[in-house]
């Protein structure tokens, strides 16, 4: 069986003016896809046909508010399907679910959205109060998402949350580190159903595991 390798870089400029995206297969350029502000995340649904982009930059309390929005592409025809403003701030992180019939996206202005991938109807909002949400990761069986954030101030610890799903609540939040929770990611393992979570923060280079 012949695999292709597709590589997908993210190219945006300091200013945040304007970026690209380029796909490439064994070193050659395939496509370029253009777009107006910084990319922060990217995803493909499940079946590869479509692509997604979280951009816009972090604004923060003391600008005026500079909306972040998204980019969802059909890759058969390389056009823009979808391209709106989603949040006040800049949108960081996005994620598929349903087969990619929805995505979810989180962004700095604390909020998490949910959105239909073909209308780009917004299906509803939560705010898990733990600051500007900086990255997200999905569960394997589709039933949890884990959150993670900055709460802008040093002095205070910075979160974690953990939400399910179906219901679109919280179910908890963990004091996690000492700085942003840049990063999360659920790890599957056979003998939990829910999987094992694991948190890694790149700036206090600390490992935090939690079951359930």
């Amino acid at each position: 069986m012949n695999y292709r390798l597709l590589v997908i870089a993210c190219i945006s400029m300091v200013s945040g003016v304007s970026g690209a995206l380029q796909a490439s297969s064994l070193g050659q350029t395939i496509v370029t896809l253009d777009v107006d502000s910084r990319v922060n995340a990217l995803e493909f649904d499940r079946d590869g046909k479509s692509l997604i982009a979280a951009c816009g930059q972090f604004v923060g309390l003391l600008q005026e508010p500079r909306p972040g929005h998204v980019v969802l592409w059909d890759l058969r025809s390389r056009k823009a399907r979808l391209d709106f403003d989603a949040h006040a701030d800049g949108v960081s992180c996005v994620h598929f679910l349903n087969n990619g019939e929805t995505f979810v996206t989180g962004s700095y202005d604390g909020e998490v959205k949910w959105w239909n991938s073909m209308t780009g109807a917004n299906l509803g909002v939560l705010n898990p109060k733990i600051g500007a949400i900086l990255s997200l990761a999905v569960s394997s069986n589709g039933k949890q998402i884990v959150l993670g954030g900055w709460s802008g101030n040093q002095e205070n610890m910075h979160s974690f949350a953990v939400c399910d799903l179906p219901s679109r609540k919280v179910i908890g939040t963990v004091p996690a580190h000492q700085d942003a929770v840049s990063s999360v990611l659920f790890l599957r393992d056979d003998r939990y159903d829910s999987g094992i979570l694991t948190l890694f923060n790149r700036f206090s280079r600390l490992i935090k595991v939690s079951e359930g």
